[in-house]
């Protein structure tokens, strides 16, 4: 019944093909320029070409057009050529370490994890690495979308199968312990089994259209390892037993996620309040991916997480043995434990709470209410309705978005030639401080000391001859007005020593401007009026949830009983803390926006330790996440300090009726 129900759903097949559609054209799009070859169609041209010349023409050419291309072979075929000395070295350092106290003690996990390492890679140390087309399995690898489209899928089956009107069927079946079980293990076997059709069908669509854009001429026969990216799985395996691999991986990383919404329909039975649970706990997983790296304090949940599980492509290429119990296991039998065990759990939770826990209206106490309808409209989009129109909510956050904008604009220095010429110089050189950068600062350092070198010899005799003792000193004026507005005189060279200190220490840091951020958190002081703004925006939308302006019809019903008006009471504080912290953040998108146009807000991706301010974070994030967290949990503080004065107000007004 479940399973003829959810085929005949024209809107199930019709996101299927706008999920699989999306699916191809994003991949697409982001194998365009592929980041080790530049452009695809320009690869594929040059590589054409190539194989048609003669040696002769390839000598004659190869340090011209075909560069990029004889760079990325070369290295493919070093990687080959050194494979058996990288697995020699790994058994080299550990002998080596052998004399570290940390390592000699019998049955520690040091010393477990160090020779699981050398008997792991001395297993593939006789396997025969080919040569052939690396490139569209590289590119699918690492592209990891699929899973979200494969998720999204679930959750929208999730949702059609128990967040529906109920018919008369449904209420007779759902009214025996047999017919509520039988139901789950059906629902169970829909989810399972479409789950895997489905991303067994973008998986295998992908490979093939990767070989349509890099080509078919593919080794499936070869071993894994062959391709410079598998350089770390330590298992013996074929390429097309690889990619097998790597995409029931995947499906497994979703089902996880798609069978824990299932188990919250069961529990909550609430649209709102599921989906923002779920995006909450991919939310979590982000943050813990991010901040338990490899190497630090419970780096296992960096890896068992629901973001993590979504890359599949990241569990396989990945070695690291975690600490499970003492015990060293590698990254591929740690994801297998958790992801199996998780959906057996939630699983076997989702039966007996379907068996014992009957979501009627009569519920049990752990069991949030439905949401209440009123003549066939939600409860809960008519107090929205109130709040933004009734007391015009929305025209009160488009005035305050614009006041913060204009005080945003206003708090930085003025917008003048230097500093225009400083954000053109991070726009260019900013980002990895690397031969180019380094180079551009000894140049503009060199000049500068050699152009007044030359200004004192004019000064002591003229010696130059050519040039008069104005001209010079303009030069030098004029360079030094330069370098003092790109902050190279003393500013940047404070900067690149600090940034070299980090690197020493084993860091990954990058040369960002700083100005844009420390306005951003309000280092300089000068935005003295952005708490006022968004203390009044909170304290009128709790204002408007207080105030009932028109008495309809469904109000007045519900404040006929005590229970009534206490779910008016929660619906409304609930709805309060997510509208406001909503409006909250929207304001801070606005914030960001205004000082990008005054400074550069680039290199999001850069380690928050780049920046000054970000010295003191122990967490290993980016500068995009820090100020993500950093904007949510000031909107959340806002938004709890609006329900506080809801809560005190209008917990009388319930109790006095």
């Amino acid at each position: 019944m479940e399973c003829k129900r959810i085929i005949s759903e024209k809107k199930i097949w019709l996101l299927v093909l706008v999920l699989f559609v999306i699916n191809l054209l994003l991949f697409a799009s982001l194998q365009m320029e592929h980041s080790k070859i530049g452009n695809i169609w320009s690869y594929k041209s040059a590589k054409y070409k190539l194989e048609k010349m003669t040696d002769a023409e390839k000598e004659k050419t190869k340090k011209q057009q075909f560069l990029q291309i004889a760079l990325y072979q070369q290295k493919a075929k070093d990687y080959r050529k050194d494979y058996t000395k990288k697995i020699e070295r790994i058994r080299a350092d550990a002998d080596s370490m052998q004399g570290i106290s940390i390592f000699q003690k019998r049955h520690s996990f040091a010393q477990k994890n160090m020779e699981k390492t050398v008997r792991d890679f001395q297993n593939v140390k006789t396997i025969a690495l080919e040569e052939g087309e690396d490139l569209g399995i590289e590119g699918v690898t690492q592209y990891w979308y699929w899973t979200v489209a494969v998720l999204i899928f679930g959750f929208v089956l999730v949702s059609k199968l128990n967040l529906r009107e109920q018919t008369s069927l449904s209420y007779v079946i759902r009214s025996s312990y047999a017919g509520r079980e039988k139901l789950c293990w059906k629902q169970l076997r829909l989810l399972f089994g479409s789950t895997v059709m489905f991303g067994s069908l973008l998986w295998i669509s992908l490979l093939i259209f990767s070989c349509v854009l890099y080509g078919f001429d593919v080794n499936w026969n070869r071993s894994l390892q062959s391709i410079p990216l598998f350089a770390n799985v330590t298992f013996h395996c074929r390429i097309w037993q690889g990619l097998l691999l790597q995409g029931a991986i995947g499906i497994l990383g979703a089902l996880v996620g798609i069978l824990v919404m299932y188990v919250l329909v069961l529990v909550l039975n609430h649209r709102q309040i599921i989906y923002a649970s779920m995006a909450f706990l991919y939310g979590v997983g982000y943050f813990f991916s991010k901040a338990f790296v490899n190497g630090k304090k419970g780096e296992v949940l960096g890896l068992c997480n629901f973001y993590t599980f979504l890359k599949p492509g990241q569990i396989l290429t990945e070695y690291h043995n975690y600490n499970w119990f003492g015990i060293p296991l590698g990254t591929l039998k740690v994801f297998l434990m958790v992801a199996i065990g998780m959906i057996l759990f939630s699983s076997i939770v989702s039966i007996l709470l379907s068996k014992f826990c009957y979501l009627s209206q009569k519920k049990s106490s752990f069991v949030l209410p439905i949401s209440l309808e009123w003549q066939g409209k939600s409860i809960l989009g008519l107090e929205v309705k109130q709040l933004l129109w009734d007391r015009k909510g929305i025209w009160l956050l488009m005035f305050s978005m614009l006041v913060m904008r204009f005080l945003s604009v206003q708090a930085p220095v003025s917008y003048n030639g230097e500093q225009r010429a400083l954000n053109a110089f991070y726009r260019e050189y900013g980002g990895v401080m690397d031969d180019r950068f380094y180079a551009r600062l000894d140049e503009m350092q060199t000049t500068y000391v050699q152009l007044q070198n030359q200004s004192k010899q004019n000064e002591e005799g003229n010696k130059a001859g050519k040039i008069g003792k104005e001209k010079y000193q303009a030069k030098v004026y004029e360079l030094q007005k330069k370098m003092e507005a790109y902050g190279i005189v003393e500013p940047i060279e404070k900067k690149v020593k600090r940034l070299e200190k980090l690197q020493q220490c084993g860091k990954k840091v990058s040369f960002v401007e700083e100005r844009g951020y420390e306005h951003l958190k309000n280092k300089t002081g000068k935005r003295k009026w952005e708490t006022p703004i968004f203390l009044l925006l909170v304290f009128a939308l709790q204002l408007g949830m207080i105030s009932d302006l028109k008495n309809k019809s469904w109000r007045q019903s519900l404040r006929a009983t005590y229970k009534g008006r206490n779910y008016v009471f929660w619906k409304k504080g609930i709805l309060l803390f997510m509208v406001s912290f909503v409006f909250c953040l929207l304001l801070y998108a606005v914030d960001v926006y205004s000082i990008n146009q005054v400074y550069p807000l680039q290199q999001w991706n850069a380690p928050i330790a780049s920046l000054q301010l970000g010295k003191n974070v122990w967490i290993n994030v980016s500068i995009g996440c820090y100020f993500l967290t950093y904007y949510m949990v000031r909107a959340c503080l806002y938004a709890l300090l609006g329900l506080s004065i809801y809560l005190v107000q209008y917990k009388k007004r319930v109790q006095k009726n």
